[in-house]
């Protein structure tokens, strides 16, 4: 049998192309599996991953985001097309997830929590570092800007199907969800750093020296807490929907948006960005909003696993194959 060699250059591009995916995907994942290592050897526990994840997305997270876009220019992180972008797609999968999910779950708590399991994204704590890590600075900027549109969409979106679908509902209402949107720490980061940005004004050194390292250790704290949520166990509850679901969350619906979006005209870091979004794994916040809404909680813990498990391989495989056909 006459086996076909590719020639060298060929050969060369395609292993640089691998290189580089694996040096942006494994350092993410190695501490996300750091994190499950150590609560399973009891170094860690409970009480350390609600406290680290509480300091993460109030204090350091913000601090990470503040310092991207403040020492970026505003029309280079600014971008209306890719916002919008984001906004629309995330609602036509939330749509899309209603319309499937309703034909074929006839539990409503279940349903509520495939849904939202469906389109809620990690993107803040596993998407950002990854942009980082593939594009640099610039782009992590453009992506926090996107990050402060699509929280509160996520955080929308998901009461209104945990409201539809599940029994204790009553306490949330329109008031209480601005509220909480304009209390969000990450989109009052957002907010306090397009000054800097617009104007370009620039941070004594002391206060950047001191916003860097509370910025630092956002990443790996926020890897270490997920890391340290992954339950094996809860992938035997509810095994059939949360693998429907997670390959809904990771495969379909990367692949559908960035098709969409190469035939609209995205390319390099903001394609990107695109599949970073709508390729993260589900957030545990969705675990959190299915239990104290009465959703079916086991269900939406089981996607938080799968998601997180496959996201491993899907997220470098669609890195290597952007790259390889030279859209990043």
């Amino acid at each position: 049998m006459h086996v076909v060699k590719l020639p060298y250059k060929e050969r060369r591009h395609k292993m640089d192309n691998f290189i580089f995916s694996l040096n942006a995907v494994a350092p993410i994942f190695i501490v996300i599996l750091f994190g499950t290592f150590l609560k399973k050897k009891g170094i860690i526990n409970s009480d350390y991953i609600n406290i680290s994840t509480n300091v993460v997305f109030k204090i350091a997270l913000p601090a990470m985001i503040f310092r991207d876009i403040s020492k970026t220019d505003f029309t280079d992180v600014f971008n209306i097309k890719l916002i919008l972008y984001s906004v629309f797609g995330t609602l036509a999968i939330f749509l899309l997830l209603c319309l499937f999910g309703s034909l074929f779950i006839k539990n409503k708590k279940s349903l509520g929590a495939f849904i939202q399991g469906g389109f809620r994204g990690n993107f803040a704590f596993l998407g950002l570092p990854l942009i980082y890590n593939l594009f640099g600075q610039e782009a992590s900027s453009k992506g926090a800007i996107v990050l402060s549109f699509i929280m509160p969409l996520y955080n929308v979106l998901a009461i209104i199907i945990l409201t539809a679908t599940s029994s204790e509902s009553s306490k949330y209402n329109i008031k209480g969800i601005i509220i909480n949107i304009l209390k969000n720490p990450l989109i009052i980061a957002v907010v306090c750093a397009l000054p800097f940005s617009f104007f370009n004004i620039t941070l004594p050194q002391l206060a950047v020296k001191s916003i860097e390292y509370v910025a630092d250790i956002a990443t790996p704290l926020a890897l270490i807490g997920i890391g340290a949520t992954i339950d094996l166990n809860n992938l035997k509850k509810s095994f059939k929907l949360s693998i429907v679901a997670s390959g809904i969350k990771v495969i379909f619906g990367p692949l559908i948006a960035i098709l969409l979006a190469y035939l609209i005209g995205f390319r390099e870091s903001e394609l990107g960005i695109i599949f970073v979004l709508f390729s993260s794994p589900t957030a545990i916040a969705s675990f959190i909003m299915a239990k104290a809404m009465g959703s079916d909680s086991e269900l939406a813990s089981s996607i938080v696993v799968t998601t997180t498990l496959m996201s491993v391989f899907t997220i470098f495989a669609g890195i290597f194959a952007l790259k390889t056909l030279g859209l990043i």
